[in-house]
């Protein structure tokens, strides 16, 4: 494979060539647990530090060359390491990055972050669950949203009918409360639409969404830019594409489905840990040590800020406790979605004989 002058990655890729780092590389969808699951295997003996979205923070920069702005991905990870080469003396530094499916890619970018790769752990969750976390993570924090006027809100739920007896700024937080509490993501499928569109909107963002367009004109699922750009979020299309063409290219991957580890995470992580060649300890399943799961710059907005206070904030992992909601509470370019492409996707993955799952003795 033919891989670009970026001086970080060469910098990587010689030092995982020369067996001083080994790096363990988390693929998700959004809303999969990917934190949580991160958190766990930060708590191996075996594992000197982690690194939370390096592809991520990258949107942060202004827009520059894709080449440039996957130079700063790995001048991130080249700095994790170096920092834990100072700090340990062992011969080998083990990094655990985590990946947003949707930012990885599913050409060149994913194929250099193979290459210098120990092993891939991509993890998957029934998407009605994590589609519907993202949904609802949406309408939690979208008034907070830059682009989301308040005072459009207030007019938005009165054209919906939701009115209370004040003037005004309760008739959002109506509507709001109203679609958290019944799930009818459906009743608001125009304003989802168009602020999921709008989020790291840049002209990368565009690119990735006319390439999903060019890929989807003969099938006729999506009928706007702006409903692509929104189904690129749940990072789905990504996974099935992983899932359909690339793990050949995977030299060492497993699967891991999150609500099965939260079901019984002693046994998997046990298992996880064996697989990956990383030791065990109770310390990856309960009494977390206080840390930061992620850069301040990732937690600035009000969307971050709600993904990561649960895992900031919490001390092991929990059981599951959420069920799956029915398919037409959905906004329909997202029922097409789950039937089309994340939910074969998942079955897909869950099947696999890389899935790991408790042993029977």
């Amino acid at each position: 494979m033919e891989v670009p002058d970026f001086c970080s990655y060469n910098h990587v890729k010689t030092h995982v060539r020369q067996g001083r780092l080994k790096i363990i590389a988390l693929i998700a969808p959004a809303r999969t647990g990917s934190t949580f699951v991160m958190n766990a295997l930060a708590h191996s003996p075996s594992v000197h530090t982690f690194l939370n979205q390096p592809f991520h923070l990258t949107y942060t920069h202004p827009y520059t060359p894709p080449d440039n702005r996957e130079e700063i991905t790995y001048q991130r990870i080249w700095t994790s390491y170096q920092q834990a080469r100072k700090e340990y003396d062992d011969e080998v530094i083990t990094l655990v990055i985590k990946c947003m499916a949707r930012n990885v890619g599913i050409g060149e970018r994913l194929f250099r972050l193979l290459d210098i790769t120990d092993s891939i752990v991509l993890l998957i969750r029934n998407p009605y669950l994590s589609i519907d976390s993202l949904l609802r993570t949406q309408v939690t924090t979208l008034e907070e949203m830059p682009e989301a006027s308040r005072n459009d809100l207030e007019e938005y739920a009165l054209n919906k009918g939701f009115s209370t007896s004040k003037d005004s700024g309760e008739h959002w937080s109506a509507l709001k409360q109203h679609v958290l509490a019944t799930k009818e993501y459906k009743s608001i499928t125009d304003l989802l639409i168009e602020t999921m569109a709008f989020i790291e909107l840049n002209k990368y963002e565009q690119d990735m969404a006319l390439e999903y367009r060019r890929r989807r004109e003969h099938h006729d699922e999506y009928t706007s830019l702006s409903e692509i750009q929104a189904i690129a979020w749940t990072g789905w299309d990504n996974m099935a594409v992983i899932a359909q063409q690339h793990l050949e290219k995977m030299h060492s991957f497993f699967i891991i489905d999150s609500t099965i580890l939260r079901c019984m995470p002693e046994r998997i992580l046990r298992n996880l840990s064996e697989e990956l060649r990383i030791s065990y300890s109770s310390e990856m399943v309960f009494d977390w040590r206080p840390r930061k799961v992620t850069d301040d710059e990732i937690i600035q907005s009000a969307w971050m800020k709600h993904c990561y206070e649960t895992v900031a904030s919490s001390s092991g992992i929990k059981p599951p406790t959420e069920v799956p909601i029915a398919l037409d509470l959905f906004p329909e370019v997202f029922r097409k979605h789950l039937v089309g492409t994340a939910y074969p996707a998942y079955v897909m993955l869950l099947h696999s004989s890389h899935c790991v799952r408790p042993r029977t003795y």
